[in-house]
């Protein structure tokens, strides 16, 4: 065994600068007891160390670098090198772009713990995260690579059950513990696949094998790093760990969860399919990837659009959003498959461009969150309204968030949802193949259903939220701290700047995508200063994103001045009048989504239970209370056995899963009930593995 000295360009002392930094942040907390001294010792190194791995990535990216150093050599192979390439370039700018303002918003959200948890754990824990992240994607090897997925896994998970002694909290931190280790399981075996084939466990000797591997192999090691992959980034039917944990978690956890860790489960979808796998003869494959992201999307869509609890309304978004990118992977095999190298690519432009723009926004909708959940200790919509009175940087930065994820121009997820539509009618108009045509047109059906359903959804959110009558009263005006608009507003200007500087990102987007795709056409997107155009029909189509945005100003500006300006002349402000009273119309979420609700309650699970209380005439008090419990969840609906929280953990967790009684049965003389003993299984494997696999080795 031998240690190689860690070398190549000097832009890499940017990257270490960044990682050692990041490791002083996870340490300097225990170096004070006072809290304000914590987060600062915390937060301050995390965005110094994000900046530095930003100007890093960023300059990796346009200048296409694709280096490996260092490492440690077993037997001829290394393992734990330090490789980037343009690919891991584009998701290191999304998680440190997410980190830098987390952690300028953590130094004053973490102050609400300090009462009853101790915040060093939880600052140290941040960094943590953010650590294994970047090094998971800078991994070159199965060996490297698992270890930081694990960790990443229990690291997000202390995160997830901070808050322990809220029973609710520790259900949702055990569901999402199996889950994530099943899919790390899945990854693992999709792996020993791939093993098979190359006798390496090198990334670089993956890619130059993919060429030999039979098709059954193939199929097989994609659809289990596909499953293994899509728990983590909340595709159904897999996703019913994420409301749960999204729901309890803190805000700036579950910020850093939807906008960064699930990039990580994207960037081993693509990394697995596109490198390691024959994606020119997996039509079949990509196929299933495309209906499993329309599934995905169309049922998260629908889900979050009933909810009246503000994180789990985000945290079902979330996966509708998942869903979109897990589509555009899949069209990206589908078409690269049927040699449509101009639809394939940009296909793929769009599905990173989406990737990038739900980072932003997503981030800056469970941090806007935050701020009302800390001010107003309520998540329920029904229960706010007028709270762009109270907190105008909050409304203004949670409506641009609202408006991009929705998929509303000018802002940036329009831009990408665009990319993928034209994909999508080229395909449908050019491809010779039946099923690719087909396979376009319901998706192109699909996307459209589910943005219609997402605009109706964040309107309902948005203007019962923040707008309309205060359902509340408050001694005094609360205060957004500067910590929260240095956040805030950052990240809302990225939403509006992907959407109008779109020729300028997806120059930077075509570089990973032609070297993912060795066969894309990389004039399928002409861009300019300005303009944006696809030489693809007869004649180009072309946009200019910045002149749209422009004429959207111009006519959104002068029916605003002439209400403000000469509305006040005209026209006269009064009381709501309501049956001769002057009684508050109650407007609500769950009327305002009714005509859905009531049309899809079979298939989502959705009951009214309606309470009256009448008098001699009959009613004049009606309660709706709308009970959700989706059909697609219940097989994760496990009995769980908590003692209380100071008693010894003997026998942490029972899990009686109706559908698996039998092979409870059979495998329970392996199974202790300790979370401890399930750990060691999963090392025990993997160490056996991984003897096996180095023995193996000629």
């Amino acid at each position: 065994m031998s240690l190689s000295v860690l070398g190549g360009s000097d832009v890499f002392y940017l990257l270490y600068s960044s990682l050692l930094l990041l490791f002083l942040g996870s340490l300097l907390p225990f170096a004070s007891k006072r809290d304000r001294c914590v987060l600062f010792l915390a937060y301050v190194p995390a965005i110094l160390s994000s900046i530095l791995l930003l100007s890093f990535s960023i300059y990796s990216l346009i200048n296409g670098i694709s280096i490996e150093t260092g490492g440690i050599f077993i037997q001829g192979e290394k393992f734990f090198s330090v490789k980037i390439d343009p690919l891991s370039s584009f998701f290191l700018v999304c998680i440190s772009l997410v980190y830098i303002f987390v952690s300028i918003y953590s130094i004053d959200y973490n102050r609400i713990f300090s009462k009853k948890y101790d915040i060093r754990v939880f600052s140290s824990f941040i960094n943590l995260l953010d650590l294994t992240m970047i090094m998971l994607l800078l991994s070159n090897d199965v060996l490297s690579f698992m270890f930081y997925w694990e960790l990443m896994t229990l690291i997000s998970y202390f995160l997830i059950v901070y808050n322990h002694t809220d029973g609710s909290t520790r259900r949702a931190g055990m569901l999402y513990f199996i889950f994530a280790h099943l899919g790390g399981l899945l990854v693992l075996l999709s792996f020993a696949v791939l093993f098979i084939n190359s006798r390496s466990l090198s990334f670089d000797y993956f890619q130059r094998f993919s060429s030999y591997l039979p098709q059954i192999e193939a199929s097989l090691a994609f659809i289990l790093a596909f499953f293994g992959f899509g728990i983590k980034a909340g595709m159904v039917p897999l996703h019913a760990w994420l409301p749960e944990a999204y729901t309890v978690a803190s805000s700036n956890t579950v910020a850093i969860l939807s906008g960064a860790m699930e990039k990580m489960a994207i960037y081993g979808i693509i990394r697995f399919a596109l490198f390691f796998l024959p994606i020119g003869r997996m039509s079949a494959i990509g196929a299933f990837a495309v209906a499993m992201g329309l599934i995905t999307a169309i049922t998260g869509i629908f889900l979050a659009s009933v909810q009246s609890d503000l994180k789990r309304f985000l945290a079902y978004s979330t996966i509708e959003n998942m869903g979109i990118i897990i589509l555009g992977i899949g069209l990206t095999i589908l078409f690269s498959s049927y040699g449509l190298a101009s639809a394939a690519t940009i296909a793929l432009v769009a599905t990173l461009y989406q990737t990038l723009n739900h980072s932003l926004a997503k981030s800056l909708l469970f941090l806007g969150t935050g701020t009302v959940t800390n001010i107003f200790n309520t998540r329920n919509i029904d229960q706010l309204g007028g709270l762009s009175k109270y907190l105008p940087v909050t409304t203004w930065t949670f409506f641009i968030a609202s408006w991009c994820i929705a998929a509303i121009p000018p802002f940036g997820c329009f831009a990408s949802e665009w990319l993928l539509y034209q994909s999508l009618m080229f395909s449908a108009w050019s491809a010779q193949s039946f099923v690719v045509s087909i396979t376009s047109i319901l998706s192109v059906l699909v996307i459209a259903i589910v943005g219609a359903v997402a605009v109706m959804a964040y309107i309902k959110t948005f203007g019962i939220g923040f707008l309309g009558y205060p359902k509340f009263e408050l001694k005094e005006k609360p205060k957004e701290s500067y910590a929260i608009k240095l956040s805030l507003i950052p990240l809302s200007a990225f939403c509006i700047t992907m959407g109008i500087f779109v020729p300028q990102v997806v120059d930077l987007l075509k570089i990973p995508t032609i070297q993912a795709l060795p066969f894309s056409y990389a004039n399928a997107i002409h861009t300019s200063a300005l303009i944006l155009s696809f030489p693809l029909w007869n004649e180009a189509t072309s946009i200019s994103f910045p002149m749209y945005t422009l004429v959207l100003l111009i006519m959104v500006s002068i029916p605003t001045v002439v209400i403000t300006k000469v509305g006040k002349r005209i026209w006269r402000l009064g009381k709501t009048w309501v049956s001769g009273t002057e009684a508050i119309p109650p407007v609500h979420s769950s009327s305002f989504v009714q005509p859905l609700r009531r049309n899809l309650s079979n298939i989502f699970g959705i009951r009214e239970e309606v309470e009256r209380e009448g008098g001699f005439f009959g009613a004049y008090k009606i309660a709706v209370r709308i009970l959700i419990n989706p059909p697609i969840e219940k097989y994760a609906q496990v009995t769980l056995k908590i003692p209380a929280y100071n008693d010894p953990i003997d026998k942490l967790v029972t899990i009686v899963p109706s559908a698996f009684k039998k092979l409870a049965n059979i495998a329970k003389n392996i199974q202790s009930g300790s979370v401890i003993t399930y750990i060691l299984y999963i090392l025990l494997t993997f160490i056996v593995l991984i003897t096996i696999a180095v023995v193996s080795i000629p």
